[in-house]
């Protein structure tokens, strides 16, 4: 009988200890995966087994999340039936690694080719538009303000200047000289006063908040910008005008007091219109407001960062096109997996630096043209608008008639980083009479130049072929840029023999493909794409840096049928579709002439010396629409260029 119990009880022990010991084994694992999974949050850690490093984020991107405090949030919207499968992989590709690296960033990708991703899309935007309502409707009622001043200004001049100017030129007393001046001061003041109303009435529309919840602030403002701006000129001028009138001899003494009364009215008036000009140019425009655009056309890609001091949220846009670029683009471009990786990661740290800069830069396009031109004869609008999707505003400086650049009219408190973007005059153009000439222009722009230097202000200079080289004497823009220890060739511009079945004649336009540029960060943003130039001015680095520390940016080979050539103004001055058609045309020529040394011409450089940095391209026409817009062959394919 004690035998069976026992060896019951031994089996009821083992039992109890295999439950024990698998239950202590099982806590054990739990415990060691949360830890594990703790610590995989706290430190989390990828490996690229890749063999081009595909998967590896590049220095600069790292910096950046590690610089980041609060949380983003990157929503791209589109028809993802319209997009290539490849640009779609390369996009949550970097998305993927970032936020495996990155907790506080996420991505969301919204398929407006569906009816729900349509709603999503509304609903993406109402939230910004909720989150940002604070400083929206502070903006709005900023605006309402100058529309209510507009107001009061109409009235004054509708119901009582006018009504006395009226009076002026039928009184009895009057002269004919007075008698003319009321009457047209009739149908200035008459002009003003319905422009205002006009203008009131416009502002309250715009201001009315459309499908998006987005009223047109911008709009708005520009409207009362411009409709006071020429009443408070045309108020300035009158005021001045029948004061002088008031004090003078010839006017009858009966006319006297009331000019005297009249002059005291339209300053008052004008004053109010000045102070609320003031107001409004001081607004700081809310970033939603520079995307409003790009999220009207229903398709957009934008960054949205933490909200600021302000309560708004820091928030850029991305250019769809260049985010997820089409697959005849992609092919065209022919770069590896991991230079069309590497290009998307560049486009979403550029817009994580955007976010968390603490004030946007201003750039600043500056020339030695004889007027400003860029508003009425727009050139570089496609760079204008990429620029504004990121925050970053646009001001013209041509120094041949302006001592500085108007940066208060966008940044009053001066307090924003400039970046001077730097264009070369034609110094072979016909000037007009009286005018400064092309030469003397670019003088005028190198002094520029180096002011800039001693200032420290970082830069991007554009050069252009320098006819001053082939008389003997030095371009004086070539100079101003050595003391960055930059060499430009600016005498000896690139052609290239091309040979036809009809022709044979030199070309000055290339297509640059950078494959193996240098470490810069603008090299690796360029790597794999086309840029298209003309007349190409080589540029080297000195041998006398000068405190400068330069890295190649664009470099194009140094093949036989291209060189440098010193006799280019005949080609030059001859429009493109002629230049076939010159006789003996330029041939190389070894005493004169420039060959490319060490397998390749530089055509663009990257400087620095401490927090000191200029970019300096042989090319000047690159950035404008007419080359960065067009569509190019590349080895055989249509493609953007860029």
């Amino acid at each position: 009988m004690n035998a069976p119990a026992s060896k019951a009880n031994v089996k009821r022990r083992r039992t109890l200890q295999f439950f024990a010991l698998a239950g202590v084994t099982a806590i054990s694992l739990a415990a060691s995966t949360a830890m594990l999974n703790l610590l995989a949050d706290r430190y989390a850690t990828r490996v690229d087994v890749t063999a081009t490093g595909e998967q590896h984020l590049a220095p600069r991107t790292t910096q950046l999340l590690s610089q980041r405090s609060g949380s983003s949030q990157l929503i791209v919207a589109a028809d993802f039936r319209t997009i290539d499968p490849r640009a779609r992989q390369y996009l949550t590709d970097v998305t993927d690694e970032i936020a495996a690296r990155s907790r506080e960033f996420s991505a969301t990708l919204i398929d407006t080719g569906s009816t729900r991703g349509v709603s999503d899309f509304k609903s993406t935007i109402a939230t910004l538009v909720q989150r940002d309502k604070a400083i929206l409707d502070a903006h709005a009622s900023a605006i309402e303000a100058g529309s209510q001043s507009a107001t009061s200004v109409s009235q004054t001049l509708s119901q009582s200047i006018e009504p006395q100017f009226a009076s002026l030129a039928q009184a009895g007393f009057a002269t004919p000289t007075l008698r003319t001046y009321a009457n047209q001061a009739v149908a200035v003041v008459r002009l003003r006063a319905s422009d205002l109303t006009d203008a009131a009435v416009r502002v309250r529309q715009q201001l009315t908040p459309d499908d998006l919840g987005l009223p047109r602030l911008d709009e708005a403002q520009r409207t009362l910008l411009e409709r006071m701006d020429q009443a408070a000129s045309d108020l300035s001028a009158l005021a001045r005008d029948v004061r002088r009138l008031s004090q003078d001899a010839a006017t009858p003494s009966q006319a006297t007091q009331q000019l005297t009364a009249m002059a005291t009215q339209l300053e008052v008036a004008r004053d109010a219109t000045l102070a609320s000009l003031g107001k409004l140019r001081e607004l700081r425009r809310p970033d939603l407001l520079r995307v409003a655009a790009a999220l009207r056309t229903g398709a957009a890609a934008l960054l949205v960062g933490p909200p600021g001091g302000d309560g708004a949220s820091s928030l850029v846009a991305l250019e769809l096109g260049q985010l997820l670029p089409s697959g005849a683009w992609l092919d065209a471009t022919e770069a590896s997996r991991g230079d069309q990786r590497r290009r998307v990661e560049e486009l979403v740290a550029a817009a994580l630096a955007s976010v968390l800069a603490p004030s946007k830069p201003i750039v600043v396009f500056t020339h030695a043209e004889l007027r400003a031109f860029m508003d009425e004869a727009p050139v570089i609008d496609a760079m204008r608008e990429r620029l504004g999707l990121r925050g970053v505003d646009f001001v013209e400086w041509p120094v041949v008639t302006q001592d500085a650049p108007a940066i208060a009219e966008v940044d009053p408190t001066l307090s924003r980083p400039l970046v001077y973007v730097v264009i070369s005059p034609d110094s072979a153009a016909r000037s007009e009479t009286g005018a400064m000439s092309g030469t003397q222009r670019a003088a005028k722009l190198a002094q520029t130049i180096t002011t800039l230097r001693e200032r420290q202000s970082n830069m991007l200079v554009c050069l252009l072929p320098s006819m001053l080289p082939g008389f003997g004497e030095k371009d004086p823009i070539a100079v101003a840029i050595e003391a960055f220890g930059v060499n430009a060739r600016t005498g000896t511009p690139l052609l290239t023999r091309v040979t036809t079945p009809q022709f044979t004649y030199v070309e000055n336009e290339r297509v640059v493909q950078a494959t193996d540029a240098g470490e810069h960060v603008i090299a690796s943003a360029v790597r794999g794409l086309p840029t298209y130039l003309t007349w190409c001015v080589p540029v080297e680095l000195a041998s006398d840096s000068r405190g400068w520390s330069g890295s190649p940016v664009l470099t194009t080979p140094a093949e036989t049928q291209t060189w440098g050539e010193s006799q280019w103004l005949r080609v030059y001055q001859t429009p493109r579709e002629q230049v076939p058609l010159i006789p003996d045309q330029p041939k190389f020529d070894e005493g004169r002439d420039v060959r490319g040394t060490g397998g390749a011409w530089t055509l663009a450089v990257a400087m620095e010396r401490e927090t000191h940095r200029a970019v300096v391209v042989g090319s000047n026409s690159w950035i404008t629409d007419k080359y960065s817009q067009q569509m190019g062959t590349v080895e055989g394919r249509k493609t953007l260029l860029i």
